[in-house]
């Protein structure tokens, strides 16, 4: 971005296209490198003649498309980036919430917006974290990052996951399927690389490698036409190098 980074508003959807009515979710906000004009909410005030309020991270997620958080840098790079340093806000969604979010769209001045953003998901305060492909801003300055995993009305055929302690890959009332994937990737180092997830029932399960050709189901590795199934995989990850 050049000038500073400008976002008005975050929104969530339980639909993978941002569609719909939004979830109220109720997240809260932070943010690095805020831009120094106030952060108490009720202040005002004068810069170079302008009359600025508050421009702290809750003014993301206050529902009021005129208020905007603004970066402190003039100019934001993405994180690994040495040349610039990078700007990130960070929303934190309660748990208690009964509906999964689906899509995340991020609203932003069209005239201070990075031209592409990249999310970054964690769940439940686990240390790993999964990074979403990166997202182009659109012209009105929206950017919306859709978390769907796997591919519908699919089931993976794969052996069930055991741990070295004995504990089966079998999940109860877990949220959505995201979370049922990011179940996977917190046990990759276990053995994990597929799952299955059942949404009428909240069932989350976790296995191994899918079955080769001619193994498993009718001799494929997945079936389709299993009604509310998401299934997928975790995708290539590196755990160690041998010297």
């Amino acid at each position: 971005t050049e000038y500073g980074w400008r976002i008005n508003d975050v929104q969530l959807y339980s639909t993978l296209d941002c569609s719909g009515a939004e979830i109220a979710a109720a997240p809260t906000a932070t943010a690095s490198k805020e831009y120094p004009w106030c952060t108490d909410s009720t202040c005002v005030t004068t810069v170079d003649g302008l009359t600025h309020t508050a421009v702290d991270a809750a003014k993301t997620t206050d529902t009021q498309a005129s208020t905007y958080w603004m970066s402190k840098l003039l100019r934001c790079n993405r994180p690994g980036d040495l040349a610039q340093e990078s700007c990130s806000v960070q929303w934190t969604v309660p748990a208690s919430g009964a509906t999964a979010v689906q899509c995340i769209k991020v609203v932003q001045d069209p005239a201070h917006a990075p031209a592409t953003l990249t999310l970054e998901t964690q769940i439940g305060g686990q240390e790993i974290r999964v990074v979403s492909p990166t997202v182009a801003t659109a012209a009105d300055g929206s950017a919306q990052f859709s978390l769907q995993v796997g591919e519908a009305n699919t089931k993976v055929f794969a052996e069930i996951l055991v741990t070295p302690d004995q504990q089966t890959g079998n999940y109860r009332d877990v949220t959505s399927a995201q979370h049922c994937y990011y179940l996977c990737v917190i046990n990759a180092e276990e053995g994990c690389r597929t799952f299955n997830y059942y949404a009428p029932t909240k069932h989350c399960i976790l296995q191994t490698d899918r079955f080769v050709k001619y193994q498993g189901y009718y001799g494929q590795s997945v079936g389709v036409g299993f009604r509310d199934w998401t299934s997928g995989d975790i995708g290539v990850r590196l755990f160690g190098v041998d010297t």
